[in-house]
């Protein structure tokens, strides 16, 4: 008898552990299979920035195609030839600010004014940013209910009467 049980026992045991190794298989799928179908449409959406798709804005969101696709080559031209000023009108204040810290949690800040946007340019507009800004094709946007989004959420901006950015992910030339 004591031996039955003790067979009973580990089959028990074996069974859990097969039941838990299944649980845990199940959810790394699920996991693996929402991760590829999220960044699979993404990059269908954005390849490297620049291959075309059609503009679609306007159907998923607040964002005429006409009027961001201007937007975006107004930004382009501006961050191209460096205006500071003209750059710094093309933000809606307070500027959400996001930066990833170095334990992978995103830490944001705000920026008031275009005064306190002209002095922080540098920091925020590095030249890695200014790649992306410019490979940006202003007619394949990902857009959604609250925006669009250049550079695969380096920069979001939205409609407040006119289109203006009002998030910006910081990318440093240093891959910070």
């Amino acid at each position: 008898m004591v031996q039955f049980n003790y067979i009973k026992n580990i089959k028990t045991k074996l069974q859990i552990i097969t039941i838990n190794n299944n649980q845990i298989f199940k959810h790394i799928l699920v996991f693996v299979l929402f991760t590829r179908v999220l960044f699979f449409n993404t990059a269908l959406c954005q390849d490297k920035y620049t291959e075309a798709a059609p503009m679609t804005c306007g159907a998923s969101s607040n964002l005429d195609d006409a009027r961001t696709i201007a937007f975006i080559k107004q930004f382009q031209a501006v961050i191209k030839h460096e205006d500071k000023r003209a750059v710094a009108k093309l933000m809606h204040y307070p500027l959400r600010i996001d930066r990833r810290t170095s334990n992978f949690k995103i830490k944001s800040y705000y920026i008031k004014n275009e005064k306190e946007f002209i002095e922080s340019y540098d920091k925020l507009i590095t030249s890695k940013m200014k790649k992306i800004i410019l490979q940006q094709a202003p007619a394949n946007l990902f857009c959604r209910t609250d925006g669009g989004m250049i550079g695969h959420g380096t920069i979001w901006f939205n409609n407040y009467g006119s289109i203006k950015a009002d998030v910006i992910y910081i990318v440093n030339d240093q891959g910070e």
